[in-house]
This record gives structure tokens, C-alpha cells and sequence, in this order.
């Protein structure tokens, strides 16, 4: 099996020069996600980093690497939340997997790409975590999915392009 990398190979084996890149990002975003995102509250949203950067993972890879990387999500936000670990991780990997399975439909992904991804798994997202958590009220939860997916956008952008310049360029 030949090495592959982030940058959009179909190859599940993933260099370590983007493991690296994707450990590297992932410490930024624990970092941003519990000091940052609580100050970027807009409508009762705020951007989440590590769902975003799963996202991002399943768009450069596939499917089965995009969910691990949903997992690694859901199980660090649930670890900076609170008590909702199942429901982070459930819809983390969801997203992520589904997110991954629509990368193979495109030959390249590009920014138009990127926002289409992101945007759908952050709306799968906060529908998921919506069925799952019926406690919050709707105008809340549409605020929570919508708003939030677009300020997921604005993150995924600059992360998107980072994430394949160093990896396709290594």
C-alpha cells in the first residue's frame, strides 16, 4: 500500500507530515473552541472549530477517515461541554462520514466545495443533535444549526485552504 496524503488521494494511509498538520490543528482548536468560541456568540450560535475541522478532514480524505475524525471531535467536545458524550460522538461521526461520502461524488474539492461540505454537515449536524436533544426550544435550535453552520463556514475557509496547501505541497 503506497503512502498517501490529506490532499485528496484515495488512499486510506495518511502521511505523517499531515498527521502532524492535523494534531497541530486539532490542539488549536481544543484551544479555540473553549476560550475563543464562547466570545464569538452571535444569535445564540457560535462557531464550533472542531466540527469544522472534521469536516474539513472528510472533505480531503473519505468517508472511514472523516468519521474518525468525527470521533476525535465529538469526543473532545463533549469533554469541554459536558455531560452529552453520546450525542456529541453520534453526530460528529455522522456528519463527518457523510460528509466524506459526498467528497467521492467531486474530482478535486474546491472552495465551492468546501462551503457545500461544511455547510450540509453542519446542518446535519445541528438536525442530529436537534432530534437527539429535544429539551431545547425551536427558535434555539434553528439559531444553533443555521447560524452556526455559517459561522462554521468562515472558519472552514481559511482552514480548507491551509489544510490543502501543506498537505498536497509536502
Amino acid at each position: 500500500m503506497s503512502q498517501g496524503t490529506l490532499g485528496g488521494t484515495s488512499e486510506r494511509v495518511i502521511s505523517g507530515r499531515a498527521l502532524v498538520l492535523y494534531l497541530v490543528l486539532l490542539t488549536a482548536g481544543i484551544g479555540l473552541q473553549s476560550s475563543v468560541a464562547v466570545h464569538l456568540n452571535f444569535l445564540g450560535a457560535q462557531p464550533d472549530f472542531l466540527l469544522t475541522l472534521a469536516l474539513c478532514v472528510a472533505l480531503l480524505t473519505d468517508a472511514s477517515i472523516g468519521a474518525g475524525a468525527g470521533f476525535i471531535s465529538g469526543l473532545v467536545t463533549a469533554a469541554i461541554a459536558g455531560p452529552t458524550l453520546g450525542t456529541f460522538l453520534i453526530t460528529r461521526i455522522v456528519a463527518a462520514w457523510a460528509v466524506g461520502a459526498l467528497r467521492r461524488r467531486f474530482v478535486r474539492v474546491g472552495v465551492g466545495v468546501t462551503l457545500l461540505g461544511v455547510g450540509a454537515g453542519s446542518v446535519l449536524a445541528g438536525v442530529l443533535y436537534g432530534f437527539s436533544n429535544p429539551r431545547i426550544g425551536l427558535a434555539h435550535w434553528l439559531s444553533l444549526t443555521f447560524v452556526g453552520a455559517v459561522m462554521n463556514l468562515l472558519v472552514a475557509l481559511p482552514l480548507a485552504v491551509l489544510a490543502r496547501w501543506k498537505t498536497v505541497r509536502l
